[in-house]
């Protein structure tokens, strides 16, 4: 091969290469050379492949493989890398002037000069203009480098030469660089030729023959070398070499090349020499369309599936006959075109005719496969999980179970059926198609979508489903026929379905929920309102297998995030970037996250800075994000790509401040302006890193709040001494202002979209709208909020206003007549620091103390409404055992007792004690009703008579009673108290009425301190204690004998429950530890670890079947435990802002 020889040639060219496609040649020539320690680095560009068609990982991958090469080229690199934190930002000529020519020309005594680095297909980058930035560059450094560049194309058309973007003085030096002497050409592919064809041994004729029809061209004899020889018999393989030297006949076609006329020959063969029918020709066509216009490799067995074949058999017997025009990889089967030039012939219908690839025809066609194939594939619980009790990675074979039931096809058919809908032209049949998958597949489709780990994505798709059938509905009502009339209607529709299921996936996605896929069913379906178009598709659906929620809880229930994600800390600041897709967060702890508006991390939190993060906003152009601290003036600029700071701006000394408290940049990104805790305000120079102009100084308190004018000129300030100026940013003088009207410090302010208003909220717990040019208060105040409002912005349209405020609350104002449309939006435990406007308008995003992040739809206006609103604490609540009623006691000594279904009081408020209750209990066979009470009494109640019976101090306690509980089988009670003392009670009707008596049956003591929880076993002879005094001990209920005493907590334990089966007790303390005991031996498990709670544990209760364990907690959390391996099965469940109490399992609901 003389190819070789023309790179190995001693000139001052610094890039030699060839305009050919040299496939596997290229490939030869980096192991004839690396055999020959001359390969410095090589690169194959394919645009198949993500990490290969990037134009951006050429020159990494180059620096790290010389580096190898050289430990002094390495040590160079190393400097370099170390010194810019910015390097991920780095441009392409930054990074060849930094990682390759500088290092190279410190260390070029180290490396060989005759090093040469190969980089092929550089036309199969994606980026044509970056590829010709690399030619651009390359040109620059001829005979200055130890080593030469060997660049390659595989086909170059006038679309894609990268050779027409190099400015025209350099057009000459990228001609001589690029293309070697036509001479060499012929001589390579007549080589190639003669070895490849030699087992036909054909006289030199037809080799020369084929050299000329080939000229420069060597995809033409790679493509007829595997042709010819590949026939069936030797009589075949001269027939093929017939059809390929007769192309050299003049046919009068001038817009067919002979490698086309190559092309259609193959396409159109067949073994036996007959002609094509026309099902062979569609069925080579659809193969071709799939391969060209796929967006991801495509398999054998996806191919399969995708064209509806029975068998790889079936696939073989089409592809065998194309197998000169494609590359199959045997190891993972993926099949692809195996040359660029032949996409492109396909993409013509004037050079490929019948065989054309018609983009729309391929995605009509696949859009109308995909609905097939999960018509008919998907069903309910198509993976056979048995039920919710275990999450779904902990199902041993769930893998195995998933690739069983899910073959590729059905999965790409998920993952991609929108894709092909919104490329189709003809509708009129996928419109059904769609219909059917929303009414009769949506929850098996999520199914596939969890079970595969691709459940937001799934969100995406219903969100772009959503999109496009909003724009159909849009063109419909443009067009005047009549017939749009129907399709109108049945787009209207589909449309308010698909809004549904994307909010009800994105529910489903950001919840705990989905780690377990039987939820779907379980819990997500019921929860919603029955008026629900999903829940009326799918209810008749479900036949008895669906539990129903009922009750003024479902009537009318707080409104809930549609996705809620852990940040690891408070979130102090939001900002949202300037296309909606991404999340920057500053926390309490000092660092900076980036996430996208679902949730997925793209820069885990980091931390550079001092103190909390006080700001954080985004450069309009995304690619940065400033932060400012709580205990020093500097800004970081962090690049969103790489998370790594690329600048640290400091005040000069004289100007020294303690926090920066807000930033902003100007629309164009040259500037930001910031202000500090004191009362001056920055503008910075975005390039330089410094403060241009005057500091601008009018305020006499803090600046709180800065933000630029669209204009890129005036900048608008709010601060602690109640005012707001508007500022001209390059004289530094006030345009209009003060703003005067809060009596307390003004924390946020916001900008209309057309800059005409500005929105303020502060101290005062009022929201004021201004207008810009007078000054004077436009709307409001608007009063809703009863602490600081600390965050408020305009929405895109300017007509509504969201806030959040310190009173736990976001909420959402009409701009002009401060009524409220939605919300509010409570947060469960903690404030919201700051709240934003997603892009679109829809939802909002709010990041709040209790280390999370919530998105919230804004279409769901649905507000709280509660079974019970009192203004007095609740200390303990049960339910009845057949789930009807709930009864709670309150810290004002009254009770009360609800209908759980409609939620209407059926007795009380009844008050009996004088002190607050402490416990309630409901007897197994609903009748009684006891409560305990810090007046030192216990009162039983019957529930249908009403009749009490009230043990008064003389026979109770002497201190407050903590706990009481009833016996399984009706017939006793006990209770713990303040004064270390358990008492057991017998209960009794008298024989002439049927008034309640309770008897001491006996005091048990033991006990060194406060006994807090009292509870029977399952068989009533046993009951469990838990005590201040650090330990559990079980009693026996007849004697009142001590069987064993558990210790092991380090605090006082607080609830305590015992198995069904008495082998286990499992008991909480105030340390938030969960221990789980063998009652035989009295030791802990201590393979059970049950961490996750980080506050007193204040109660807990075993599944009836003893697999389960619930817990509630003072850090507002319901937690769900596996009681066989002490791991949690979902993450928390946090609906309570304060300490809470947990009726426990065994609330049996409707179904």
């Amino acid at each position: 091969m003389r190819i070789l020889p023309t790179i190995r040639t001693k000139s001052a060219d610094l890039v030699r290469g060839l305009s050919a496609h040299l496939g596997f040649t290229v490939y030869t020539v980096c192991k004839q050379l690396d055999n020959e320690k001359r390969l410095g680095a090589s690169f194959f560009c394919s645009r198949n492949s993500p990490g290969r068609r990037d134009v951006n990982r050429i020159m990494p991958t180059i620096a790290y493989q010389l580096a190898r090469l050289s430990g002094e080229y390495w040590d160079e690199l190393f400097l370099a890398l170390n010194n810019r934190i910015d390097a991920a930002k780095l441009t392409l000529e930054e990074q060849f002037q930094e990682w390759i020519v500088r290092p190279l020309l410190k260390a070029r005594h180290t490396v060989p000069t005759d090093t040469i680095i190969v980089i092929d297909a550089l036309d199969e980058c994606l980026d044509s203009y970056g590829a010709r930035d690399i030619l651009n560059l390359l040109s620059k450094y001829p005979g200055k480098l130890p080593i030469k560049f060997f660049l390659t194309c595989n086909h170059l058309t006038e679309g894609n030469d990268v050779r027409q973007r190099i400015p025209q003085d350099r057009f000459r030096m990228a001609l001589q660089v690029y293309d070697i002497e036509n001479s060499i050409g012929r001589t390579d592919i007549k080589s190639y030729l003669s070895g490849e064809l030699a087992s036909m041994q054909l006289p030199s004729g037809d080799i020369d023959a084929l050299c000329a029809l080939a000229g420069r061209q060597f995809i033409f004899a790679v493509v007829a070398a595997r042709y010819v020889p590949s026939g069936a018999s030797i009589t075949d393989n001269l027939r093929r070499l017939s059809i390929v030297l007769n192309l050299g006949a003049d046919s009068g076609d001038n817009t067919r090349t002979k490698m086309d006329d190559l092309y259609f020959s193959i396409l159109s063969d067949t073994p036996d020499g007959t002609d094509l029918k026309q099902e062979e020709v569609v069925m080579r066509r659809q193969v071709l369309q799939t391969l060209t216009y796929m967006s991801e490799p495509v398999t054998t067995n996806l191919l399969v599936g995708l064209l509806d074949l029975e068998n790889q058999h079936s696939l073989h017997l089409i592809l065998e006959p194309l197998r000169p025009l494609l590359y199959l990889n045997s190891t993972t089967g993926v099949i692809s075109i195996r040359h660029a030039s032949f996409a492109e012939f396909l993409f013509d219908p004037m050079r490929s005719g019948r065989f054309h690839s018609s983009e729309k025809e391929h995605h009509e066609q696949m859009a109308a496969r995909c609905f097939q194939l999960m018509h008919q594939l998907l069903r309910f619980n198509i993976c056979g999980l048995e039920g919710p009790a275990q999450v779904d990675k902990d199902v041993l074979d769930l893998l195995a179970r998933v690739e069983k039931v899910v073959p590729p096809a059905l999965f790409y058919a998920c993952r991609n059926w929108e894709v092909h809908l919104q490329r189709s032209e003809q509708l009129s049949n996928l419109i059904p198609c769609l219909n059917d998958f929303f009414q009769h597949k949506l929850l098996f489709w999520m199914e596939v979508m969890n079970l595969k780990g691709c459940i937001n994505h799934g969100a995406t798709v219903l969100l772009q489903a959503q999109d496009w059938l909003s724009a159909q509905v849009k063109a419909n009502r443009q067009l005047k026929q009549d017939e749009t009339v129907r399709k109108d209607h049945v787009g209207i529709k589909l449309l308010k379905f698909s809004q549904d299921a994307h909010k009800f996936i994105r529910a489903y996605a950001g919840s705990p929920m989905s780690l377990s896929t039987p939820h779907i069913y379980l819990s997500a379906l019921p929860s919603l309102s029955t008026k629900n178009p999903i829940y009326k598709a799918y209810r008749p659906q479900m036949n008895d297998n669906l539990i129903e929620l009922r009750g003024p809880g479902m009537k009318g229930r707080r409104i809930a995030p549609i996705s809620e994600w852990s940040t690891g800390a408070m979130v102090n600041c939001l900002a949202l970037s300037t296309d909606g897709t991404r999340i920057a967060a500053g926390l309490h702890n000092g660092k900076v996250g980036i996430w996208n508006t679902d949730g997925k991390p793209l820069i885990k939190p980091q931390s550079v800075g001092k103190g909390p993060v006080n700001v954080v906003a985004f450069s309009p152009d995304g690619r940065d994000v400033a932060s400012g601290y709580e205990r020093d003036s500097t800004i970081h600029i962090w690049n969103t790509k790489s998370g790594k700071g690329a600048q640290i701006l400091a005040l000069n000394e004289q100007h020294q401040c303690n926090r920066t408290n807000s930033i902003s940049f100007s629309p164009d990104g040259a500037r930001f302006v910031s202000a500090s805790d004191g009362t001056k305000i920055y503008v910075w120079d975005m390039r330089a890193g410094r403060t241009v102009g005057g500091i601008l100084e009018r305020h006499q308190k803090a600046v709180t709040s800065v933000l630029f004018f669209h204009d890129n000129r005036r900048i608008a300030s709010a601060s602690d001494d109640c005012t707001i100026f508007i500022w001209d940013s390059l004289t530094g003088e006030v345009e209009c202002g003060p703003f005067e009207g809060h009596t307390e410090g003004i924390l946020s302010i916001g900008l209309s979209p057309d800059n005409t208003h500005l929105v303020s909220g502060g101290r005062d717990y009022t929201i004021r709208v201004w207008d810009v040019a007078s000054g004077m208060l436009h709307a409001g105040p608007f009063e809703s909020h009863t602490m600081d409002i600390t965050s408020v912005a305009f929405s895109p349209n300017g007509r509504q206003i969201v806030s959040g405020s310190w009173d736990k609350t976001v909420r959402i104002w009409d701009s002009g007549n401060g009524k409220q449309p939605s919300g509010p939006y409570i947060m469960n435990s903690c404030w919201p620091n700051c709240a934003v406007f997603a892009l679109d308008g829809s939802h909002v995003i709010s990041g709040s103390g209790n280390r999370g992040v919530c998105k919230w739809s804004l279409e769901n206006n649905t507000t709280s409404n509660k079974i019970y609103s009192n203004s007095v604490i609740i200390s303990s609540v049960a339910t009845s055992p057949d789930g009807s009623r709930v009864v709670a006691g309150f810290w004002d000594g009254t009770i009360s007792i609800w209908d759980a279904q409609d939620g209407s009081l059926i007795i009380g408020p009844r008050q009996e004690h004088n002190a607050a209750i402490m416990s309630v209990s409901w007897s197994p066979n609903g009748k009684y009703i006891a409560t305990a009470s810090a007046d030192c009494t216990v009162c039983f109640w019957d529930v249908d008579t009403q009749s009490i019976a009230r043990l008064c101090p003389k026979k109770g306690h002497a201190g407050p009673v903590l706990c009481v509980s009833f016996s399984p089988d009706n017939t006793h009670a006990v209770s713990g108290s303040q004064d270390s003392t358990i008492k057991t009670w017998i209960l009794q009707l008298r024989d002439d009425s049927s008034k309640l008596q309770f008897f001491e049956a006996r005091l048990i003591e033991s006990h060194t301190s406060a006994v807090h929880s009292v509870t029977f076993s399952f068989d009533s002879l046993q009951i469990v204690s838990a005590s201040s005094d650090q330990t559990v001990r079980l009693w026996s209920a007849y004697t009142g004998r001590l069987l064993m005493v558990f210790r092991g907590h380090n605090t006082e334990v607080t609830t305590a429950a015992i198995s069904t089966d008495g082998q286990k007790i499992i008991s909480g303390a105030t340390d938030g530890t969960i221990i789980a005991w063998d009652v035989d031996s009295g030791l802990p498990h201590a393979n059970l670890p049950f961490k996750g709670h980080t506050a007193s544990i204040r109660s807990i209760s075993f599944s009836l079947d003893n697999t389960l364990v619930v817990s509630g907690s003072d850090d507002g959390a319901v937690s769900l435990w596996d009681a066989r391996s002490g791991v949690i099965l979902i993450p928390p469940i946090r609906e309570h802002s304060d300490k809470m109490v947990l009726s426990g399992f065994g609330i049996p609901l409707k179904s």
